[in-house]
């Protein structure tokens, strides 16, 4: 479903307290999913329209957090190999110019602040 990186580790968020992000969504899916069958008769009928209509818009925000918590994942994930990619290209310069190297490894951290990153 989504993979795990930094911050989030196996589903969770590390804090002083780790808590089971994805396990908790999945909680609040399964909830929604109950709430649905609960609305609807036997036979697939709406038995409680409003009922219905809140369960099916919890679950639409529900997929809405995982979706961008995927989307923040994959985000951090690019950025983590960006960087291992610089290191590589640091490392290949270094043998070749050390002095280079030096220079570029002494700027970088004013650039990623710049840029945020």
């Amino acid at each position: 479903m989504i993979a795990a990186a930094s911050p989030a580790v196996g589903g969770a968020i590390l804090g002083p307290e780790a808590i089971d992000v994805i396990g908790r969504l999945e909680q609040c899916l399964e909830v929604g999913e109950q709430l649905m069958a609960f609305a609807r008769k036997e036979d697939g009928s709406v038995k409680m329209a409003r009922t219905l209509l809140h369960a099916s818009g919890h679950i639409r925000r529900t997929v809405q957090t995982l979706v961008q918590m995927h989307e923040a994942i994959h985000s951090v994930s690019r950025v983590d190999a960006f960087y291992r990619d610089v290191i590589a290209l640091l490392e290949d310069v270094a043998r070749e110019h050390p002095p280079a190297a030096q220079t570029i490894l002494v700027r970088l951290p004013g650039l990623t602040a710049q840029r945020s990153l």
